[in-house]
């Protein structure tokens, strides 16, 4: 899957207000395979910890993450879940079709 206007548009704005206003940076960048899958795991401290993994790592890869399931049960709010490349788990229990979309995402060379 591709990013989408609205994700572009956020994650370019996000990252001017963090970089400009709150002076985040993002070190070790280089690291990051320019192709080829890749998984980029973070230590979740808080729900915004996936978006701003995706501002970090965008636009060398178009991150998927998986997120919790009920972030999808609005359905406009599911279509930009999606389409910002979230994959809807199951956190009560084994979710084999979370894990087969994230596969099926490495198995693409994606991120």
């Amino acid at each position: 899957m591709k990013p989408v206007w609205h994700f572009r548009l956020a994650n370019g704005a996000i990252r001017a207000y963090l970089t400009a206003v709150r002076g985040v940076s993002v070190e070790g960048i280089e690291n990051l395979p320019r192709t080829g899958r890749v998984i980029v795991a973070v230590n979740h401290i808080s729900a915004v910890d996936s978006p701003l993994t995706s501002i970090a790592v965008y636009p060398r890869r178009f991150p998927h993450y998986l997120a919790k399931e009920e972030l999808f049960r609005i359905p406009w709010m599911r279509e930009i879940w999606k389409s910002w490349g979230a994959i809807p788990l199951n956190r009560s229990r084994g979710d084999l079709g979370a894990i087969r979309s994230a596969l099926a995402v490495l198995e693409a060379e994606g991120c």
